[in-house]
C-alpha cells in the first residue's frame, strides 16, 4: 500500500473530526507507515504515536484489543 492513501486517509479523518487534546496512533512497522511523510503528518497534528516493538507480531492484537474497547466505550 503506498504511504500517500495512508497519509490521505489519516488526514481526511483528522480534519473532519473533532478530537479529544491527546490522540495516540498505533502502528505497525510497515513502509507506509514509517515513511516520512507519515511521521510528517503525525508530528504535524502533535499526534502521539506507538509502534510494535521489531519481531514481535503478537503485540499489535493487544493494542488493537485495547483500542477497539475504548472506541466502543466511548461511542
Amino acid at each position: 500500500m503506498p504511504a500517500t492513501i495512508v497519509c490521505n486517509a489519516r488526514s481526511r479523518v483528522l480534519l473532519h473530526h473533532r478530537f479529544p487534546v491527546q490522540i495516540f496512533v498505533h502502528r505497525d512497522r510497515g513502509d507506509h507507515y514509517c515513511s516520512k511523510n507519515s511521521r510528517d503528518l503525525i508530528t504535524s497534528y502533535n499526534l502521539k504515536q506507538s509502534t510494535n516493538s521489531k519481531g514481535d507480531c503478537w503485540e499489535s492484537a493487544y493494542v488493537e484489543i485495547s483500542f477497539h474497547s475504548i472506541k466502543v466505550e466511548a461511542i
